[in-house]
C-alpha cells in the first residue's frame, strides 16, 4: 500500500462559476476539487496537505472515499 501523495498549486480558473481548483494525486491517480473563492481552496488543501503528513490513506472529503469503504 502506498501514502505517496503529491499536490499542486491552486490553478484559477477563468470563466468558470468555481473559479479555483486544488489538485492532488494518491498513488498516480490525479484528483480535484473546484471552489468559488481562493480561502476555500486553500483551505481544503491545508486539509488534505495536513491528513498526507500525518499518515491518513484517504483523507476525508467528496474525491475521497472514507478510509473503510467498500468498492
Amino acid at each position: 500500500m502506498s501514502y505517496k501523495v503529491r499536490f499542486w498549486e491552486i490553478r484559477e480558473r477563468t470563466g468558470r462559476q468555481k473559479g479555483f481548483e486544488v489538485r492532488w494525486t494518491v498513488s498516480g491517480h490525479e484528483k480535484s476539487e473546484s471552489f468559488k473563492t481562493k480561502g476555500l481552496a486553500e483551505s481544503r488543501r491545508a486539509k488534505l496537505m495536513t491528513a498526507a503528513r500525518d499518515g491518513d490513506r484517504s483523507p476525508p472529503g467528496p474525491a475521497c472515499p472514507p478510509p473503510n469503504s467498500a468498492p
